[in-house]
């Protein structure tokens, strides 16, 4: 069971983040420096994947507030 929950972890880190809250989540899980990210994925694998994600978030912002707009 503990191995499918690392397994489990590793895949979550590679999947796309959708916001910024899950780039922090992955940042963090990142500097602990587990042990499930060296035996699991390299390092550099996981990096990787969370520049992918800012460069999607970037490329995509989040829509305004629909107050926000209205103010303009």
């Amino acid at each position: 069971m503990v191995d499918k929950h690392r397994k489990a972890l590793v895949e979550q880190l590679l999947t796309p983040g959708w916001d910024v809250a899950s780039v922090t989540w992955k940042r963090t899980l990142l500097a602990r420096n587990d042990y499930v990210i060296d035996r699991y994925v390299k390092k550099e694998r996981v990096e990787r994947a969370i520049k992918e994600d800012l460069a999607f978030l970037a490329a995509h912002p989040t829509r305004r507030s629909i107050n926000a707009t209205k103010k303009q």
